[in-house]
């Protein structure tokens, strides 16, 4: 669970940075749905895609993406946690990139 929260809090710093939110976290903190706390346009998506691969050092495959995947918080919390976590490191970004998976 400790490993979820950081993996959220991460998330949602991400999400923040990337778009220029002037959110404060206490906005954030119960937050499900990333779309509830901005409009996720496709521009603004690909911004936080982006971010987010370079942040975990994953990469997501865009024929698979299912935008609800990143506008539903714990499904993408558990979405990164799998891919970081997987032994063999499918998705893994060699070229570094981001902070190095947990």
């Amino acid at each position: 669970m400790e490993r979820d929260a950081e993996i959220r809090e991460r998330i949602l710093r991400v999400l923040r940075e990337a778009l220029a939110l002037n959110l404060r976290e206490e906005e954030m903190a119960g937050a499900l749905r990333l779309d509830e706390l901005t409009g996720l346009d496709s521009m603004a998506t690909l911004e936080f895609l982006l971010a987010l691969e370079k942040e975990f050092g994953i990469r997501f495959d865009p024929k698979a993406i299912e935008l609800d995947l990143l506008a539903d918080l714990p499904r993408l919390v558990r979405f990164i946690g799998d891919r970081i976590a997987s032994p063999d490191r499918r998705g893994f970004m060699d070229s570094g990139g981001g902070k190095p998976p947990l």
